[in-house]
């Protein structure tokens, strides 16, 4: 049993690990902001998924939608590939569904995603934006060291 779990475990880091380089690809491929819209667009939808996970409307990305198609399906570097490997599954020339239950990989898809995004993100606040940005960074540093 422990070791059906840790091999569960190492594949998931596997996985992570996979998302985090296809991540740098896609930031490495495209314009900042044009970068920031697409992931934020899809970080929206993995929230769906997490939030309803029962709504099919939720589980399924339609990627010939103008707003998608003109934001996270354009992004060079392998945006097809990262939709894959976040747990998703081409059904058709279309669409991608979000199939099982595979949470845990999609919670790491969001944290690793995230974290990519958060200097891009950071250089796009406004100022007060920014303050309270720094003010939430050092209540989570105090937290992780109170752990």
């Amino acid at each position: 049993m422990e070791s059906a779990h840790h091999q569960e475990h190492q594949e998931l880091m596997a996985s992570v690990e996979k998302i985090e380089t296809q991540l740098s690809l896609i930031l490495s491929s495209n314009e900042e902001k044009k970068t920031l819209d697409g992931l934020e667009i899809l970080l929206k939808l993995m929230h769906n998924v997490l939030k309803d996970p029962r709504a099919e409307k939720f589980r399924t990305i339609k990627k010939t939608i103008p707003k998608i198609a003109n934001t996270v399906f354009s992004l060079k570097g392998g945006i097809e590939e990262l939709v894959l490997g976040i747990g998703y599954v081409a059904t058709d020339a279309e669409h991608y569904v979000f199939v099982g239950d595979y949470f845990s990989l999609l919670k790491r898809s969001i944290a690793a995603t995230e974290k990519a995004l958060e200097p891009i993100r950071y250089k796009y606040m406004t100022e007060e934006e920014k303050k309270k940005y720094v003010i939430l960074q050092e209540q989570k540093r105090l937290m992780r060291e109170e752990q």
